[in-house]
C-alpha cells in the first residue's frame, strides 16, 4: 500500500470518527424518545395538570443546561422539549404568550455559538425558566363551579305575598387561566326566588263616621240624645283588632238636649215632652173623666213608648190616692183594632193577661192598672157604667 492509499484511508476514518460525533447513537435516541414519551400533553378533560406537565418538562430542559458539558445532543433535547413546551403553553390562557416569548428567547440563546462555553448565555436560560416555573402555575385552566346554594333570605313583606332569594357563588373552585365562569357553562342562575309568606294580612278594624244625633229623650227640662258609629271602616278581618281593642274610642256618644226649663201648669208633673195631672176622684164613665180634662185644656192620656208607659205607672204608684183600677186611656175600640183620642193607631200595646178580651161585646174603652197581678197593664172595659170607677189622669203638651 502506497502512501497515498494510507492517506486516504487516514482521512476516511477521520470523517467517520466526526459523524459519530455529530448525530447520536441509537442509545442517545432511545433516550430522547423516552424523554418525550414521558412528558405527552395531556389531552384528557383534567385540564388541572397542565402545571405539573410544564414542571416536569421544565425540570428535564434544566437538567440539560446544567450539564457541566453541553453539546449538540444536549441542544438537540432541549429543543425538542421547548416544542412541547410550547404546545402545552397554549392552555395557558392569559400568560399564553409570556410563556411563548420566554420560550423563543431561550432557543435565541440556544442558538449562540458556543452555547455551552457561554456562562452569560446558560445563566440568562437559567433565570427565564425560573420565571417559566412562576408562570407554570398561572397555566391550569380552571373551570368554574358553584358553591352550595345560602339560606333563604329574608321575605320582603310578613304577610300578603313577599318574595325571598337565595345565592350561590362560582367560587368552587373559581374559573382561573382561561376557565370558563358558571353561567358560561349553563350550569343555571347564581340567583333564586321564591314567594314567602302569602297569607292574608290582618286588618284592623276602622271607625265609620258619626251617625247624626238622635231624638231627645226630652222636649224640655233636660234629656238626653245619642250618636254611633260603627267598626266597619274597613272591617276587621284576618285576626286583625277591632275598634275597641285598639283604642280607638267608644261606639256610642251621648250628649244633654233640651235643657230649657219645661213650662208646666203648677201640679203638673212632665216627662219633657207632655204635661200630666192626677185626679183622684173615680168615675165610671169616661166621657166624664175626658170632660174634666178638656176643661184644664188637656185631654185623656194617650201612651205611644215604652218611656210614656213607664213614667206615667210611676206617677201612679207615687200617689196613694189612686186605687189598684188605676187611670183611664184615651183609648178607642174600632172594630178589632185601638186607636188614640187624636185618631192615631195604637202601635204601642201593654195588655194584662187575658186581655182585651171584649167582654160582653162592649168593652170599648180601656183603663191602666195601678196594682194587682196586672199592675202598670190595660185592660179593655165599657166606655160608661163601669163599676171600677177609675181615676183620673190628664195629659197636655209642654208649653214653650
Amino acid at each position: 500500500m502506497g502512501m497515498k492509499e494510507i492517506i486516504v484511508m487516514f482521512c476516511l476514518m477521520l470523517l467517520s470518527l466526526s459523524m459519530e460525533a455529530i448525530q447520536p447513537g441509537e442509545s442517545d435516541e432511545e433516550e430522547l424518545q423516552t424523554m418525550l414519551t414521558t412528558t405527552n400533553v395531556n389531552n384528557s378533560d383534567d385540564e388541572n395538570n397542565v402545571e405539573e406537565e410544564m414542571e416536569t418538562i421544565l425540570d428535564k430542559i434544566q437538567t440539560q443546561i446544567e450539564k457541566k458539558k453541553f453539546g449538540k445532543k444536549q441542544k438537540k433535547k432541549v429543543l425538542k422539549l421547548l416544542d412541547k413546551l410550547s404546545a402545552i403553553a397554549d392552555n395557558c390562557g392569559d400568560v399564553q404568550s409570556e410563556v411563548k416569548e420566554d420560550i423563543k428567547r431561550i432557543k435565541e440563546l440556544l442558538q449562540l455559538k458556543k452555547f455551552g462555553k457561554n456562562k452569560e448565555a446558560r445563566a440568562e436560560v437559567l433565570e427565564t425558566l425560573k420565571n417559566l416555573y412562576t408562570k407554570a402555575g398561572m397555566c391550569g385552566v380552571v373551570q368554574g363551579g358553584y358553591s352550595t346554594w345560602s339560606s333563604w333570605g329574608g321575605c320582603s313583606a310578613t304577610c300578603g305575598g313577599g318574595t325571598q332569594k337565595r345565592t350561590r357563588t362560582c367560587t368552587n373552585p373559581p374559573p382561573s387561566n382561561g376557565g370558563k365562569t358558571c353561567l358560561e357553562q349553563g350550569l343555571g342562575p347564581s340567583e333564586e326566588e321564591q314567594e314567602c309568606n302569602t297569607e292574608n294580612c290582618p286588618v284592623n278594624g276602622g271607625y265609620s263616621t258619626w251617625s247624626n244625633w238622635g231624638q231627645c229623650t226630652a222636649t224640655c227640662g233636660g234629656g238626653t240624645q245619642k250618636r254611633t258609629r260603627t267598626c266597619t271602616n274597613p272591617l276587621p278581618s284576618n285576626g286583625g283588632k277591632t275598634c275597641l281593642e285598639l283604642n280607638l274610642g267608644p261606639a256610642e256618644e251621648e250628649q244633654e238636649c233640651n235643657t230649657q226649663n219645661c213650662a208646666c201648669p203648677s201640679g203638673w208633673s212632665t216627662n219633657g215632652v207632655s204635661c200630666f195631672y192626677i185626679d183622684p176622684s173615680r168615675t165610671t164613665d169616661r166621657s166624664a173623666a175626658q170632660q174634666k180634662c178638656l176643661s184644664m185644656g188637656a185631654n185623656l192620656p194617650t201612651i205611644k213608648s215604652a218611656g210614656e208607659r213607664d213614667f206615667i205607672f210611676n206617677l201612679l204608684k207615687n200617689n196613694p190616692g189612686i186605687s189598684n183600677e188605676g187611670v183611664w186611656l184615651g183609648l178607642n175600640r174600632r172594630g178589632s183594632s185601638f186607636y188614640w183620642i187624636d185618631n192615631s193607631y195604637a202601635g204601642y200595646q201593654v195588655w194584662g193577661h187575658g186581655e182585651p178580651n171584649n167582654f160582653g161585646g162592649h168593652e170599648n174603652c180601656a183603663q191602666m192598672y195601678k196594682g194587682g197581678g196586672n199592675a202598670g197593664k190595660w185592660n179593655d172595659n165599657p166606655c160608661s157604667g163601669y163599676g171600677a170607677a177609675p181615676s183620673i189622669l190628664c195629659q197636655k203638651p209642654v208649653a214653650h
